[in-house]
């Protein structure tokens, strides 16, 4: 992988700071590729978000696996990357409003899923997940968003307890 990204003009970075020098766009934080890889290629989101320590331990040779290339490794990071991105655009949006931070706070925990979500819409759709397609997998952002939405009110009206995003992401 380091010498496929190499060649494609990109630094895997296995440790912090390995490449400091270079530009920031073209890092790739080996932690960062794991968990996006992990939520994306190996249906794990929640793993992916809250259990870090799998990925260089248990799950190491099954994310990292030989089939996996620099290929799989920047559409899972542009797509990671993509939806932080909208994240952050949607966090002030939804912060500044009691109503829409009710309705859309589910967003700000949600990246890891989200991925998983626009990974099974692609299976379902036939749409292989090559950076070349990368176009049509973040086009299915808004439904993966919708599909998100109905499990939270599915888990909000079989609880007895009270819901937090938060312990669902969990």
């Amino acid at each position: 992988i380091d010498k496929e990204l190499d060649a494609l003009g990109y630094y895997y970075e296995r440790k912090r700071g390995k490449h400091i020098g270079k530009p920031k766009a073209k890092r790739i934080d080996a932690e960062k590729a794991g968990q996006a890889l992990f939520a994306f290629f190996n249906n794990m989101p929640a793993e992916a978000k809250n259990d870090k320590k799998l990925i260089f331990a248990d799950k190491y040779e099954e994310i990292f696996s030989d089939q996996i290339t620099a290929n799989e490794v920047l559409i899972s990071i542009n797509l990671f990357n993509e939806i932080e991105a909208r994240k952050l655009k949607k966090k002030k949006e939804i912060t500044s409003s009691p109503k829409k931070y009710k309705a859309e706070s589910f967003i700000l925990h949600s990246t890891y899923y989200i991925m998983y979500a626009i990974s099974e819409l692609a299976d379902e759709q036939k749409i292989s997940k090559k950076q070349e397609n990368y176009a049509q997998l973040v086009g299915m952002y808004d439904k993966a968003i919708e599909l998100i939405k109905k499990s939270i009110e599915i888990e909000k009206s079989s609880l007895k307890a009270s819901y937090s995003h938060a312990q669902f992401f969990k």
